[in-house]
């Protein structure tokens, strides 16, 4: 847990304090809303999605919720719309997947409307993530004896 909540400040680690990849993190961030430096955004993390979802209404899509898609719908070489689990077929100019590619193209798209080469390339994708992120509710601010001195959660 402590590793979760402190800083990495190892010099090979890429978010390390010094590293490129930090500093560019660090820029960009800048003014951008964030409250602190765990990227936690005002409001929390919904606040993104309901951000995107305000913008894509604004430029006219249509957002459903619990409405699983059964196929994308090819013709012609061009995606044109989606049919739900439920049977509906929704006929869109764009058709954009949130899924993983391998869902995305293996399961998704039916194959004939892919060059092979391309199915052979989604298919050699390494899938292994190795990636979770825990929220907890605690009753008070944690404090950390590796805290930078000075800050809140110094011991």
């Amino acid at each position: 847990m402590r590793c979760a909540l402190c800083r990495a400040d190892d010099v090979g680690y890429p978010t390390a304090v010094g590293s490129l990849l930090a500093e560019v993190a660090e820029a960009a961030s800048d003014g951008a809303g964030i409250e602190n430096r765990s990227g936690v955004p005002r409001g929390g993390m919904g606040s993104i999605t309901r951000a995107l979802a305000d913008a894509a209404r604004r430029f006219g899509a249509e957002i459903r919720t619990e409405s699983p898609v059964d196929e994308i719908e090819v013709e012609g070489g061009r995606a044109v719309g989606v049919r739900l689990v439920g049977g509906e077929r929704i006929r869109a100019r764009r058709v954009v997947s949130n899924a993983d590619p391998k869902r995305t193209f293996l399961t998704l798209v039916k194959p004939d409307n892919l060059d092979a080469g391309f199915l052979s390339r989604v298919k050699a994708i390494k899938t292994r993530a190795n990636y979770m992120k825990y929220h907890a509710v605690l009753s008070a601010p944690p404090r950390f004896s590796a805290a930078p001195v000075g800050s809140k959660n110094s011991a």
